[in-house]
């Protein structure tokens, strides 16, 4: 169990990744929650700052990518195997920011921003030479963060819930998604509900989602239904309880059925509900609902 006369430790997070995968946002939401934040930094000249930093206990993010001076993978990963060396009593995560290559020829295209490894004209090439040179830093991050399907609002959400501090409750994201677009990254606790009856298949309710009352009492009136919901609420019970114990802060739950519009959806909703009921801090989101809509 987790002592709560223990001195935090400060968390000093190297924020790193692809060109456009969100590592300027990363770093504004972690200002945002009591950061000093430092970008692009040259590599050598982050231990001579962490040396002299040494006494402070803000929490600290630097933001280090491929344009950074010096940039080097093992110069990277040598800083951060000295400091958890030397300073154990500090808490040390490399953080990743991810996403798929065609959303990120999209946004740059977009943005008529200049990939830092262009060199002709070819976007895409640039793109996939600097995911190719990261990969091996991707392989050891603590914490991996894929941007391709999330909207500002869910990285704020996501970051917070992993690096505040504050003896709030443990805030949990219960969220809906469809197979056929892949499953959301930052699942902690994932389950599958295509097994349920599917109200597609009815005309009536085809067209509804899963926040609609005829969609749930359809979905509820499946034999496994029952059984399958008071389990997954006696499997939660205990696990939350041990979670908090160990200071875990922030639980994403996932429930993916094949579209995303009504078996997901209402799971999500009905959990949601219970959850709250239960006391706990809980934000509700509709991944395929959200992108219909935008």
């Amino acid at each position: 169990m987790s002592n709560p006369n223990k001195k935090q430790k400060r968390s000093i997070v190297f924020v790193t990744g692809l060109s456009g995968a969100g590592m300027s946002s990363a770093l504004n939401i972690l200002q945002d929650i009591g950061f000093y934040v430092l970008d692009n930094l040259p590599l050598a000249l982050i231990q001579s700052f962490l040396d002299y930093d040494a006494g402070d206990e803000t929490p600290l993010a630097i933001g280090i990518d491929s344009r950074s001076k010096d940039f080097s993978l093992s110069g990277l990963t040598s800083i951060l195997d000295t400091q958890r060396i030397n300073n154990p009593d500090n808490h040390y995560v490399l953080l990743y920011m991810d996403c798929n290559p065609a959303f990120l020829l999209r946004r740059f295209n977009e943005n008529r921003r200049k990939h830092p490894f262009l060199k002709g004209s070819d976007l895409q090439e640039s793109i996939l030479k600097e995911k190719e040179f990261l990969d091996p830093l991707k392989e050891s991050a603590d914490i991996f963060i894929d941007t391709s399907l999330m909207t500002t609002k869910d990285l704020r959400l996501v970051l917070k819930g992993k690096f505040h501090h504050e003896s709030s409750p443990l805030l949990i994201l219960v969220q809906s998604f469809s197979y056929k677009f892949g499953i959301p990254r930052e699942s902690d606790l994932l389950f599958d509900v295509r097994f349920l009856k599917n109200p597609h298949y009815v005309d009536a309710l085809s067209h509804q989602t899963g926040q609609v009352e005829a969609v749930g009492d359809y979905i509820e009136e499946d034999p496994i239904f029952p059984s399958f919901y008071q389990n997954l609420k006696n499997l939660l019970q205990p696990l939350l309880v041990r979670y908090i114990e160990e200071g875990k802060n922030y639980l994403a739950i996932s429930f993916g059925c094949t579209g995303g519009k009504h078996r997901s959806v209402y799971m999500a909703e009905a959990l949601s509900k219970w959850l709250k009921e239960q006391g706990y801090a809980v934000h509700t989101k509709h991944r395929e609902l959200e992108k219909n809509h935008k």
